[in-house]
């Protein structure tokens, strides 16, 4: 790995989160595969994985495609041990787990995409894999479309215009249409939808808001059982009501303490 002494620096390019993002989605992408996944030209996504590779946050193999670089794995490490999050929500993810016999998830925003900080897998060999670090982008699916619900409208147009950059009137209606769709999340309280990792069959995603004050308001965290072989119309109140017990304990250990 060659790093020219910029190793952890980031390069300053709105490109490069989601590209480290995308390469973090399996090791040995070809230009090829990154630059189609993030819409980019193959000129321009080589130019940001080049920075990358430079500054030591991709690898990358002649043979085998980009990987993620080691400087990652400090970023990881410094995460784990030194966030409040996971502190407080690593007790209830685990309840919630054994209480639902599922596997349990809570995935937090980044720019225009979410992240899985913490899985408790539940039990048996049918159990639904939403390992950490896995990422999606906020206009699909159950978290992100929650998640997308729950930040600042600022935040949201920023993010749709990111990820739906185009001005003609498909991607205007296509905005509009995940627009209506935070606003019924928001008013139900929760998102359903199928779960997009690969193998899951027909596992559905049911998720619901972590919502704790911050300095410019308040933040959302998507704390989400993953359930295999659930028609989402049968049974969803109940996981929601037990889903909405295991929010509140985070909510309530992420509170400031009041003097």
């Amino acid at each position: 790995m060659k790093t020219n002494g910029r190793v952890g620096r980031i390069p300053g390019n709105d490109r490069a989160l989601p590209m480290l993002l995308q390469v973090a989605q399996g090791p040995g992408q070809s230009l090829a595969q990154v630059a189609d996944a993030l819409r980019m030209p193959r000129p321009s996504a080589l130019r940001v994985l080049r920075d990358l590779e430079q500054c030591g946050w991709v690898d990358r193999d002649e043979g085998s495609g980009y990987s993620l670089g080691p400087v990652v794995l400090a970023l990881a490490r410094a995460y784990v041990t030194e966030t409040p999050l996971l502190a407080a929500a690593t007790g209830p993810v685990e309840a919630l787990r054994d209480e639902l016999g599922a596997t349990v998830a809570l995935s937090v925003v980044s720019g225009a995409w979410w992240i899985c900080v913490h899985e408790a897998r539940g039990p048996g060999r049918d159990a639904v894999e939403h390992e950490r670090g896995r990422s999606g982008p906020l206009e699909q699916g159950a978290i992100g479309q929650l998640l997308l619900a729950h930040i600042a409208g600022s935040r949201r147009t920023w993010a749709l215009e990111t990820r739906i950059p185009d001005d003609g009137p498909a991607a205007r209606e296509r905005r509009a249409a995940i627009e209506h769709t935070c606003a019924t999340i928001r008013e139900h309280g929760y998102a359903v939808g199928p779960h997009d990792g690969d193998g899951d069959g027909d596992a559905a995603a049911i998720a619901v808001p972590v919502l704790v004050p911050a300095f410019d308001g308040e933040t959302a965290y998507a704390l989400t059982a993953f359930v295999p072989g659930l028609d989402p119309a049968d049974d969803v109140e109940r996981w929601v009501g037990a889903l909405g017990v295991g929010a509140g304990r985070i909510e309530r250990a992420l509170a400031p303490v009041e003097a």
